[in-house]
């Protein structure tokens, strides 16, 4: 009951910039922004002290590798030292290629290899022929596109016309799966709202929004 109630008016908070910007959406925002910094901490906090403190402190793993992690973390904050900021490039620069890495090979998997491999046009499932094939040109005529060393012209031109108009395809599908995915989670909060105890708070809000109405008349 108090739980459907508090998510709720959270949730009504949030909406009500909709309305204007006002007092319930910056305590709504506060909140938010508060809860996750907490959670954050606490998270935080939960890896050092089982991570770091409970093995090497409490069970005294001194040659542990998790000492190597400490070391690197620590070495960030030299960058406030003004003598010793440049020892902070190395674990910076180790994670930024780690992360690099890692990405680069999902992304060529994901979105270089994978496209071209479709496998075979002829199948016996004619649409899945004509997808293969339809796969097939958008990835060659996309590439195409951005050959820059050659100037699009003569029979480049149209295949990179034709790729031109896939990637807006491709866009255009992105964006509205992303529109979709938002307001289908925004209606699946609709019944929190329209049914009690929800209601009551629905209602209240509608009262303030007539009575600041009201107020900006006179």
């Amino acid at each position: 009951m108090i739980d459907a109630l508090v998510t709720s008016i959270v949730i009504l908070m949030a909406w009500s910039f909709l309305y204007r910007e006002n007092i319930f959406y910056r305590i709504g925002e506060a909140l938010l922004v508060g809860l996750a910094l907490a959670i954050s901490v606490k998270v935080g906090l939960d890896v050092l002290f089982n991570r770091i403190y409970i093995p090497i402190v409490v069970k005294q793993q001194w040659l542990s590798p998790t000492l190597i992690a400490v070391a690197l973390g620590l070495m960030m904050y030299t960058r406030f030292s003004k003598s010793l900021w440049w020892v902070s490039r190395w674990p910076i620069a180790l994670l930024s290629g780690a992360g690099l890495g890692v990405a680069m090979k999902g992304a060529v998997m994901a979105q270089i290899v994978r496209q071209l491999d479709i496998g075979s046009l002829f199948t016996k499932d004619i649409f899945t022929g004509i997808n293969n094939l339809i796969l097939l040109v958008t990835a060659i005529t996309s590439l195409a596109y951005f050959l820059y060393t050659f100037e699009h012209k003569g029979a480049l031109a149209p295949v990179a016309k034709l790729g031109i108009y896939s990637m807006m395809i491709c866009f255009g599908t992105t964006l509205g799966l992303f529109l979709m995915s938002n307001i289908g989670f925004a209606i699946s909060l609709i019944p929190n709202v329209v049914r009690p105890p929800g209601l009551y708070a629905s209602i209240v809000a509608i009262i303030l929004i007539i009575v600041d109405n009201l107020i900006k008349k006179e």
